[in-house]
């Protein structure tokens, strides 16, 4: 741990390997729920330090070079604040003797001045939404500041922050809810984050095939996580046309559980192809 702390190495080949890695990731287009995100965090810290991507830009990163990282290495890792907790049956002077020994040549250096700007409160409420083009689910992110975590509340609100995504995943259990609160030495972000599922042709075209004749199952299956509202829209669109009990349904994929079909009314779910055959035929017995 000393030699990743205290002497690391910051080579040619190292520094630009990693410079290719995150540039091929930059370049790939985020998924929507991410690029949703991105742009939630540039307007609400609008012209700050917060506001700018975490991995960096293209531009920036393809200009760094190995001496760029050695100035910051020496420049911001130093003791600080940093603490060492050591659990065990030793006596203070063993620990303290043995941390001397390794770590004393960590020279403590002058604290460096916090200088963000703090962002602006918005002047309204922050609601962005993005059509997932992959599927029928339809993203959207709503929030504001939080408090910093030095504020007396941070705690009871990050609490309340937990409590409030348990409760909105039972009322909207299809919708990939999440809650997010963000601990900064400023006021960070609060966000709720999902998904909404909007209603398409799929579920009409399997109301005309319920209404054929010979129809007895309708299977779904899902192989994302945006895809599986549909199958929610799919069991509503039969109630609607008044088909509902004339079919079972059976529903199944990779991120599908027996909980959520049973959430979104469907009469079965299986795991494989396996399962599936032995459950149709036990709908159907």
């Amino acid at each position: 741990m000393y030699q990743v702390v205290c002497e690391a190495r910051f080579t040619e080949d190292d520094v630009e390997a990693e410079k290719r890695m995150i540039l091929e990731e930059l370049q790939q287009t985020p998924d929507p729920r991410t690029n949703l995100n991105g742009q939630f965090e540039k307007l609400l810290f609008h012209g700050t330090t917060y506001g700018r991507p975490l991995m960096g830009i293209p531009e920036i990163v393809a200009t760094l070079t190995s001496g760029d990282v050695r100035y910051f290495y020496r420049k911001y890792f130093s003791p600080g604040d940093a603490s060492l907790v050591v659990v065990g049956n030793v006596s203070p002077e063993q620990v303290l003797q043995k941390a001397t020994r390794i770590w004393g040549l960590w020279v403590r250096k002058d604290r460096v001045p916090f200088t963000f700007a703090p962002a602006r409160e918005p002047a309204e409420d922050i609601y962005l939404i993005e059509d997932d083009p992959g599927s029928s689910a339809v993203q959207f992110i709503l929030g504001s500041f939080s408090p910093p975590r030095s504020n007396p509340i941070f705690g009871n609100v990050m609490l309340s922050a937990r409590i409030l995504q348990q409760r909105l995943r039972q009322i909207l259990p299809t919708s990939l809810l999440t809650v997010g609160l963000e601990g900064r030495r400023m006021p960070g972000a609060f966000s709720i984050q999902g998904q909404a599922a909007a209603a398409r042709e799929e579920g009409g075209q399997f109301v005309d095939a319920v209404r054929s004749d010979g129809v007895d199952i309708v299977a779904m299956s899902a192989l994302l996580t945006t895809t599986m509202p549909q199958m929610e829209v799919t069991i509503k669109a039969l109630k609607e046309a008044g088909v509902r009990d004339n079919v079972k349904v059976m529903i199944g994929g990779a991120p599908v559980t027996a909980t959520y079909a049973a959430d979104i009314g469907a009469d079965g779910f299986a795991q494989d192809a396996g399962q599936a055959a032995s459950l149709a035929k036990s709908l159907l017995s």
